[in-house]
């Protein structure tokens, strides 16, 4: 009998909380497992991937989580390395956050760190994003449009996730 595992995607808007309550990201701490929790933080979507991955793993560690690993990935070559994809094997909760999605799905989509995202979250991690992290979980993402108008067809770009 295969046992019926629950699944969580965890998408953020964008400009969550990261210093009051911070009620949206201690939700993710617990979904991902409270203190038993292994978070991997993937800042592919920034050009300040350091800065931005420790104020992450400053955060989820303020909140609980029981290990914050850094994923730094800036090349296809990264997204293929045998120790990421390891770090990504071993995490309850896979956090993606927020600057450009394109780079996300040029660096990350069809590597073996994609293959190893889709197989962790059908084990039960979740997979979480912030703004550009939470654009890539759909098929198709807005990748460009203008701001403060309502969106029409015209005024947006789309792009495969």
């Amino acid at each position: 009998m295969v046992k019926d595992i629950e699944r969580h995607l965890f998408v953020v808007g964008g400009a969550e909380d990261k210093e009051g309550k911070c009620t949206i990201l201690r939700r993710f701490v617990t979904l991902a497992g409270g203190s038993e929790a292994v978070i991997a933080v993937v800042t592919a979507a920034t050009e300040l991937q350091s800065e931005v991955g420790q104020q992450y793993e400053t955060l989820f560690n303020r909140l609980g989580a029981g290990k914050v690993h850094l994923l730094h990935v800036a090349n296809r070559e990264q997204a293929n390395n045998s120790e990421n994809i390891a770090l990504v094997g071993s995490a309850t909760g896979v956090y993606f956050t927020g600057g450009d999605q394109l780079r996300i799905t040029s660096v990350v989509g069809g590597t073996a760190l994609d293959n190893e995202l889709k197989e962790v979250s059908r084990r039960g991690a979740v997979i979480a994003g912030t703004s550009a992290g939470a654009s890539v979980m759909s098929d198709i993402m807005i990748v460009a449009g203008v701001g403060q108008v309502e969106p029409t067809q015209e005024s947006l770009r789309l792009a495969l996730a």
